[in-house]
């Protein structure tokens, strides 16, 4: 059976560098002494130099001030965007050991921190398992549509509004599943990144009761095992209405995983229809989920053909 390496994710990789930045704390990420080396985080590193090349700001070698720059300002995003909550807890874990007077080390911060969510009746475990690769996800799309903002837009990337809210169907009897009769589209903008697990979440085994509320879900698609095959479009179906097309933007460097986003106006649960390879008006594979799941957080894989041997050809799993 081919798997998923769910190391290997951009969001998985992210989180484990922030993880360990929150761990060593910021400024003694470059500590080194008889104890301790300076601190692996690549990924990290990389994301925070990309997003000061992209505002304009120089901080030399100095990798330790461009993460910091990147999250001051990545956390101040997702405050903005409505993760008040979390944003709030994420600066007090990132930047209240070197700015406390007296400082504090990392350990007292998150000692503090736990101790404050378990008389709420949090479990801190629990959310950092969410809420790390959420903050991965939404700072990867953060510092996208800061580079997108800091270049030309490319010539082809336009807003569509597809006409009807009627699924994609597959040609019948096409190996392959290629799809006809679809307009042209090409999704353009920043995904509200919320989620996004950068390992797979267990699927729901039932629907929840039905939301009168509207309901903004999120999360990863992935076409799985070839990268080569794009993410070329996102059909949402809801249980309680809403179904079309979802928002989507692909990582760079890997067109075959992508952020996505759609409001459900009446909430409720909901499957996924993923275009992998071909076109956005001629998927080369139309691959679904099996089974509805609510809320946000999941991270899709989606099974193409060349996975011989797999039980879940054909379908998106959560």
């Amino acid at each position: 059976m081919a798997k998923r390496d769910a190391s290997s994710s951009p969001v998985a990789r992210l989180t484990r560098n922030l993880i360990a930045t929150r761990w060593r704390g910021i400024e003694n990420l470059d500590l080194h002494n008889s104890k301790q080396d300076p601190r692996d985080v690549q990924e990290l590193a990389q994301l925070a130099h990309d997003y000061c090349v992209a505002r304009g700001v120089e901080f030399g070698d100095d990798r330790v001030a461009e993460i910091r720059f990147l999250l001051h300002d990545g956390i101040a995003a997702y405050w903005a965007k409505g993760h008040k909550r979390a944003a709030q807890r994420f600066r007090r874990l990132f930047f209240t050991p070197s700015e406390s007077v007296p400082p504090q080390t990392p350990h007292q911060v998150l000692k503090e921190v736990k101790a404050e969510m378990e008389l709420a009746g949090e479990d801190y475990a629990a959310w950092r398992r969410l809420a790390f690769p959420q903050l991965a996800a939404f700072l990867i799309a953060f510092v996208t549509a800061a580079r997108e903002a800091a270049e030309p837009q490319p010539a082809d990337m336009v807003t569509y509004t597809p006409p009807a809210e009627t699924p994609p169907r597959p040609r019948s009897g096409c190996a392959r599943l290629a799809l006809t009769g679809l307009a042209g589209l090409v999704i353009a903008g920043l995904v509200l990144a919320r989620l996004l697990m950068g390992t797979t979440a267990p699927p729901h085994q039932g629907t929840t009761a039905a939301s009168a509320q509207a309901t903004i879900i999120t999360g990863i698609v992935e076409c799985s095992p070839d990268p080569t095959k794009a993410v070329v479009g996102v059909w949402i179906v809801g249980s309680n209405g809403g179904s079309g097309w979802a928002h989507y933007q692909r990582l760079p460097g890997h067109p075959n995983i992508a952020l996505f986003d759609r409001t459900l106006p009446k909430g409720g649960s909901y499957v996924v229809h993923v275009g992998c390879g071909g076109t956005p008006a001629h998927w080369e594979l139309a691959l679904g989920s099996v089974t509805p799941v609510s809320d946000s957080g999941y991270h899709f894989t989606c099974y193409d053909s060349t996975a011989d041997q797999n039980p879940y050809l054909g379908q998106c799993r959560p």
